[in-house]
């Protein structure tokens, strides 16, 4: 373990941990806020987890990043936001519901809904409205 001053903060101090592989694991504390590294035989850092007073804060940098549990996943929080930069696939094969305790919305270029095998069903509460440039049935 070797303990130096890193060059990202004028005044942290880091300990380095050597791991195998060319990989290290950095300690930093720079006296507002500490936090652990790995770091990549090239340097970069590829996770850091920073010490917070509401708690910790992880954060992932690499080529990619795979979850696989044998039982449930879940996610609790506040607000959850996912963006993908390219496209976005959700399947399962089982059943799958989507529930909103506020308005829903689902914006597209273009939508298509079909059922593969058995009815689509639409159910409202209040009116239907189908509103377009032309409306079609049995075409």
């Amino acid at each position: 373990m070797t303990q130096t001053p890193s060059s990202n903060t004028p005044h942290a101090d880091a300990t380095i941990v050597p791991l195998r592989h060319g990989q290290s694991l950095r300690l930093q504390d720079d006296g507002q806020r500490q936090s652990v590294h790995l770091m990549s035989v090239d340097g970069k850092c590829r996770l850091e987890i920073q010490i917070t007073e509401s708690g910790p804060v992880l954060m992932l940098n690499g080529a990619g990043l795979q979850v696989s549990v044998d039982g449930p996943l879940a996610f609790d929080a506040g607000k959850v936001s996912i963006h993908a930069r390219d496209s976005m696939a959700l399947s399962t094969d089982g059943d799958l519901s989507l529930k909103s305790g506020g308005e829903m919305h689902s914006v597209g270029r273009s939508q298509s809904i079909e059922s593969e095998l058995g009815d689509v069903n639409v159910k409202a509460n209040d009116d239907v409205r189908l509103n377009g440039e032309r409306v079609r049935v049995n075409c």
